[in-house]
């Protein structure tokens, strides 16, 4: 690993753990508007300087991908506003698109992986959806378009399987389990019944999800 990696997931995890801080400690909330756009914006600055011998498409979805989550992570600053709230949902929804660009090209569907990836999606989804329905009142149906999305960039993450190196396909799919997770828990505090810890666990699952993404 070259010592510039090194020094930018250091970096990456000084910036999520300041802005961690910040959501939980009151007194300074007010600086989230720097340290939450700065854990994208780091992420942005490795992509640009890791883009050498890497194709021209595959950098521009990367950079595209980085100002829809900059974007969107902004939005949700402004969380109390239904404006804004929509903003961020649909920033957020467009990423997901991004990233099935990005992983369709080397997808490769296989009739048992297929059973057991709609085996899972169905049983998630209904969990998922039953404790959250009571609360969705008119987004209802942009919630379920939204799913769609998101399953649709698991699957081609999952279906990556022999058609990249082991070390892309697992750092890509697991990246992806954790940024669906990340995406549920700020369903589940919007439209549902908050887990427990939940200003702890958005930030860091959202943000490991992308970098391991990013990096796959």
């Amino acid at each position: 690993m070259r010592g510039r990696d090194v020094l930018f997931y250091l970096t990456y995890a000084i910036i999520l753990a300041l802005d961690v801080l910040c959501v939980n400690i009151e007194s300074l909330e007010q600086y989230r508007v720097i340290t939450k756009p700065s854990v994208m914006g780091s992420l942005f600055f490795f992509i640009i300087a890791n883009s050498a011998g890497h194709p021209k498409r595959k950098i521009t979805l990367l950079i595209i991908l980085t100002f829809l989550l900059l974007a969107g992570d902004l939005s949700f600053l402004g969380f109390e506003s239904e404006v804004f709230f929509l903003l961020g949902f649909g920033c957020f929804f467009l990423a997901n698109i991004v990233y099935i660009f990005l992983f369709q090209k080397y997808v490769d569907y296989q009739f048992a992986r297929v059973v057991i990836f709609s085996m899972f999606v169905l049983v998630y989804a209904f969990f998922f959806m039953k404790a959250i329905v009571d609360g969705l009142g008119p987004y209802f149906y942009p919630l379920v378009i939204f799913m769609i999305a998101a399953f649709n960039m698991l699957q081609a993450a999952f279906f990556r399987w022999r058609q990249v190196n082991m070390a892309s396909y697992y750092l890509v799919f697991i990246g992806a389990i954790v940024f669906l997770l990340s995406e549920s828990i700020v369903a589940m505090e919007k439209f549902g019944e908050a887990i427990p810890l939940t200003d702890y666990l958005i930030m860091p699952t959202y943000a490991i999800g992308n970098l391991l993404m990013v990096k796959g």
